[in-house]
């Protein structure tokens, strides 16, 4: 019976090694998932990536639309520069 019972105690105590263990393998990896999220954070704000042209980050599209709307815009431009003029007046 004794046998059975330090046996028994035996066993428990690695179990307990082993949970002790998991507890920290857990906690250890939950640092380094924090860690490597602030880190993808600040790469993310620094805008570093690998962008395309079609890259769908919203700064990204943004700034495509702005440089659509600034091209449209100067075209624009120089599409009124050789109207007629209007009243005495060039279009500008």
């Amino acid at each position: 019976m004794n046998e059975a019972l330090d046996a028994l105690q035996k066993t428990i105590a690695e179990a307990e090694q082993t949970v002790d263990t998991a507890i920290s393998l857990v906690d250890r990896l939950q640092a380094e998932n924090k860690q490597l999220r602030a880190e993808n954070e600040r790469l993310s704000a620094d805008g570093i990536h690998t962008c395309h042209d079609q890259c769908p980050r919203y700064a990204c599209v943004l700034r495509r639309e702005r440089d659509a709307a600034l091209a449209d815009v100067e075209r624009l431009r120089q599409a009124l520069r050789v109207l007629p003029f209007k009243d005495g007046n060039k279009y500008e």
